[in-house]
Order: structure tokens, then sequence, then C-alpha cells
């Protein structure tokens, strides 16, 4: 609700798609896992993914992996016996390479009906840490993904143009008896104040106080000082092994060192 009334707000969304197939996934992961429980691992790490079918680029939460199931696994067909890899290749076209992968089971949380997918089929979605590790690859995918304003109208432009020349949409349009605009609504926006940062008092007494919006850049160096409100650590420790009282001891300096920057009694 804004102050001329009930506006549908349209967000520029993105969903991070591997190009790997989660059965390329599988197969790395039971290669890691050659002296330990590899199915256990299997069913750890895909439980819970979204995943998304080449053939209908669909997304489906996995419920779990079932290793007793495989494409030739046959199931009820309208009266009619069928394995799940004649039915993709009747259904979808689909030729399935490795009659022995697992099947990934989808359930319907509102009605209990399961779905089974075929890992050849499907890609794995979101990022692993060694994606979000790579500095390159976040950069690139932060041009993508954190868009600036004109970008997100231009991607809005582009999704009223395809309702005006869709006909379904025109159908859907004039059933429902309303029209999007060519360009989106402009609404008055309003920027407050960020006000001030107040920190502990100087060594010679002074309040030391900052503006945090003119500070911005700056923020990060000038909040290492004393704080507002300080109690003293009179008593701490460190609990170390024998063989780690060099580390304990680089640690316990360090540690003293940061304290006697922000000010803190120990």
């Amino acid at each position: 609700m804004k102050e001329r009334g009930a506006l549908l707000n349209v967000e520029v969304a993105f969903k991070v798609v591997r190009s790997d197939s989660v059965l390329n996934y599988i197969a790395d992961l039971r290669q890691k896992c050659r002296s330990g429980d590899w199915q256990e691992a299997i069913q750890t790490a895909l439980s819970g993914c979204t995943i998304v079918t080449r053939y209908n680029q669909k997304t489906y939460r996995v419920e779990r992996v079932d290793f007793g199931s495989s494409p030739s696994t046959t199931f009820d067909k309208q009266g009619t016996q069928m394995s799940y890899a004649e039915y993709y290749k009747t259904r979808y076209n689909e030729n399935i390479t490795d009659p022995n992968q697992p099947l990934l089971i989808n359930k319907d949380r509102k009605t209990g009906i399961e779905v089974a997918l075929i890992p050849e089929l499907c890609q794995l979605t979101g990022l692993t840490d060694t994606m979000r590790s790579d500095f390159r690859l976040m950069k690139d995918l932060a041009g993508i993904v954190h868009t600036d304003a004109d970008r997100k109208v231009k991607e809005c432009k582009n999704l009223f143009s395809t309702f005006a020349k869709n006909e379904k949409c025109q159908e859907k349009q004039k059933a429902w008896h309303c029209k999007f605009q060519e360009n989106p609504a402009e609404v008055k926006g309003y920027k407050y104040d960020a006000g001030n940062l107040v920190m502990g008092a100087t060594a010679s007494g002074a309040p030391n106080k900052f503006d945090i919006e003119r500070s911005a850049r700056e923020l990060d160096r000038k909040i290492q000082a004393k704080m507002f409100s300080q109690p003293a650590l009179n008593t701490w420790g460190i609990f170390h092994g024998d063989r780690d009282a060099q580390s304990a001891n680089s640690f316990k300096s360090t540690m003293k060192q940061c304290l006697d920057q922000v000010g803190y009694e120990s």
C-alpha cells in the first residue's frame, strides 16, 4: 500500500543453476567416500536440496534419494506398467544413459504425492563452498544478481512488453479486467538520517561521536576504539594442549594487543 493506492511490487530475482547434472554430483560424492558409507553421504548432501529439471525447467525439492529404485523400475501409468526410462523417453524424448542410477523423490507437501526424478536429467541450484571462495566468480555473479535501479526498471519493462505481446497473457488480462502499464509507476521515496554513533570518551575525556553516513568509508577504522559502555575483562583464560603452547601464547599476545587498542581494561 502506497499513498496513491495498492501497487504490485515486481522484484528481479535469480536462481543459480549449475551446469553439471545431479548424476555427476552423485558420482563425485561416491568417489570421495570410497572407504565410508557413500549412500549416507549422498542422502545427506541431496536431502532438502532444490533441483531444476532440464526438460521443462521446473524446480523441485528433493525429499530423499531412493537407492532401491532406478530408471528401469516400473510404475502404474493408467493401468499399464511402464519404466521411468520409457516414460521420460515418451513424454520428453530424453534418453537415459545410466540405468543404475538411483531416483530422486519429490513429495508434494499439500497432497503427499511423490514424484520420481532422474538425476541425469536434473541440475543442482545454489553455490558450493568452493564457488563462494572464488573471488572472480562471486564478483561476476554480483554484477548480475545485485543490479542497479536502472537495470531493474529495464527488466520490468521487458516483462511488461512480454505480457503485451503474449496471446495467453492478453487473454488473462481481459478475463481479469486488468492491464499493465508500459512503464513502472513512480513513487516518492523518503530518506532518513542514519544518525550518530557514540563511542566511549577519548583519552583526553572528549566525547567520541561521529556521523554514520558521512563516515561510511571510515566506519571500520573509527569503531576500533573504546565502546560507550565497556566492562573490564578481569578474568579470562586460554585452554590448550601441551603441543599448542606456542599457538596459545601467540593468540594471547594478539588478544592483549587488540584489547589495548580498543581501551579494554584487562
